[in-house]
């Protein structure tokens, strides 16, 4: 059998790379990445909405320094913070106080007899967050739980993918009260295709719509 010439030889290499990228192309088209995110309201609106009109939200991780509480989530519920504060009003009728201004307020109100290296108890905690939201005019505080990195792995997909979750709990206390105005929780499922999803969009997903929900509620 007579050898391949030189020609034919390229030929057949360009179309087996060809085909390797058509069917990258296809597998990109038919197993995209996807975000779904589900919403479990855990607490429903209590009293009047239109008692909160300014809010304010602080990083975790800077609450647990100044209160050394420990942060479940290790920090990393501070992007979402920062990503809600970029999606909250700066003003008109439900604005959000600047998250450095709520800082400064905070390093203010820390208890006299506050020793570094120790921890409040839930009740300094919650009137040392209500102080500083008070400092600043805010009627209520915006509070994030939970670690964000879910525990549950949700398996496999039939090409080697991984299914994973991110959470992530937001609640209003107001100043007046002290008392819980709202609660929510956002839960993303992320099912790996051939790309992989950025942080960044699964922070998205759960950011926007509990953004959202919150200003329809107090609007």
């Amino acid at each position: 059998m007579a050898s391949q010439t030189p020609t034919k030889r390229l030929t057949t290499s360009f179309a087996w790379v060809l085909s390797l990228v058509l069917c990258a192309c296809n597998f990109g088209i038919w197993l995209p990445t996807t975000l779904d995110t589900e919403l479990t309201t855990s607490s429903p609106l209590r009293g009047s909405a239109g008692d909160v009109r300014t809010l304010a939200i602080a990083l975790p991780s800077t609450i647990e320094i100044l209160t050394g509480v420990s942060d479940p989530s290790r920090g990393k519920l501070d992007p979402v913070a920062l990503e809600i504060a970029e999606r909250m009003p700066k003003s008109g009728q439900l604005a959000l106080v600047q998250i450095s201004e709520f800082h400064a307020a905070l390093s203010r109100s820390k208890p006299p007899d506050f020793r570094v290296g120790s921890s409040m108890t839930e009740t300094q905690w919650k009137d040392f967050l209500l102080k500083g939201a008070r400092a600043v005019n805010a009627d209520g505080v915006v509070l994030l739980h939970g670690s964000w990195d879910s525990p549950l792995n949700r398996g496999q997909t039939p090409f080697g993918r991984g299914e994973y979750r991110r959470q992530v709990g937001m609640s209003v206390i107001t100043t007046r009260t002290g008392e819980t105005l709202w609660s929510q929780q956002a839960t993303v499922n992320v099912r790996q295709g051939i790309s992989f999803a950025s942080e960044e969009n699964v922070r998205t997903a759960a950011v926007a719509p509990l953004v959202r929900n919150l200003l329809d509620t107090l609007r």
